[in-house]
């Protein structure tokens, strides 16, 4: 599925959606501003950044599932956000794990781009073909560090989602799932965040109000493509752990269109019950009258009768 297609089922279902999400981003923003004003209170400004990342963490896992559902085409609730809590000490791991990724990766360029810089500065000092080579090195490791790290940032991208639809796998199983789900999709993926670099650069001239409009699209986006990523994996690779997940929520399905049928039926046979018994008691009223009538009939004939003898 191309970058735009997947922009356009995105906007399709968020249609009806969008208030939710925005109402559950604002309610981290409303946290972090809360989180702000009790270090305040309590003299302690190091303590805002640490409360937030606490209460913001136990409901992250809820707005992933919140999207995700956005991206299968299913209605949400702002209570949702609350659903999966019980997620917060593996999201957590996952989270200093990629954290962790990221910074080594963070200080291999600054020390590959501060070798350059210094090369660059002393190069006169140095032989002019020895100057050049150590540049084109620098750049070279520089470069080569830089693509490395895109890689296995994007290699990663999928591990929330995956954490979020198969919560017993261990957190070294959902990170390699996830690199092993994006191995053929890293080039469309790069492609489909560039898509997006206009419109965050057009947020800056709005003092970033478009935002409010651009994140719920954007994530619903990578949704649908981790929904495609997923169904092709599964696919081609017998994923047990997928497959598994799969069943579960085919048989979930079943089980609520039989409850949903038994509901219905049962509604049916006790309409059926009740009309029934209002057409036996209409029998029954109308045997009743008719039987009264008769008796005043039979009445009123032997009145006749013995008038007519009397005379």
């Amino acid at each position: 599925m191309t970058s735009a297609k997947l922009k356009m089922a995105a906007r399709k279902k968020l249609n009806g959606n969008y208030l939710v999400i925005i109402s559950s981003l604002l309610l981290f923003v409303l946290i972090g501003w809360d989180c702000l004003l009790v270090a305040d209170l309590i003299e302690a400004s190091w303590l805002a950044p640490i409360l937030t990342i606490i209460v913001c963490s136990s409901l992250i896992m809820g707005f992933v599932g919140m999207i995700l559902k956005v991206s299968r085409g299913k209605k949400i609730n702002f209570v949702d956000i609350f659903d999966r809590t019980d997620l917060l000490i593996k999201y957590i791991g996952l989270t200093v794990i990629l954290f962790l990724v990221g910074l080594l990766a963070w200080v291999l360029e600054f020390l590959a781009f501060k070798s350059l810089i210094i090369i660059m500065l002393y190069q006169t000092e140095l032989n002019a073909m020895l100057s050049v080579l150590l540049i084109i090195f620098g750049m070279l490791l520089s470069t080569a560090i830089l693509l490395v790290s895109i890689y296995i940032a994007i290699s990663f991208s999928q591990s929330y989602f995956i954490l979020y639809d198969e919560p017993n796998l261990k957190i070294t199983r959902v990170l390699g799932k996830s690199f092993d789900m994006m191995g053929n999709y890293i080039l469309e993926y790069f492609v489909l965040a560039l898509s997006f670099i206009g419109w965050i650069i057009l947020g800056l001239f709005t003092f970033c109000l478009l935002y409010i409009w651009l994140i719920p699209y954007m994530l619903v986006t990578f949704a649908n493509f981790y929904n495609v990523v997923r169904k092709d994996y599964e696919a081609t690779s017998g994923d047990a752990d997928g497959l598994a997940l799969e069943a579960a929520e085919k048989k979930e399905v079943k089980s609520t269109k039989t409850s949903g049928t038994k509901r219905k039926s049962t509604k049916t046979s006790t309409t059926a019950k009740k009309n029934s018994t209002t057409t036996k008691k209409a029998s029954t009223t109308t045997k009743k009258k008719v039987a009264q009538t008769g008796a005043k009939k039979t009445t009123s004939t032997r009145k006749s009768t013995a008038k007519t003898s009397e005379k």
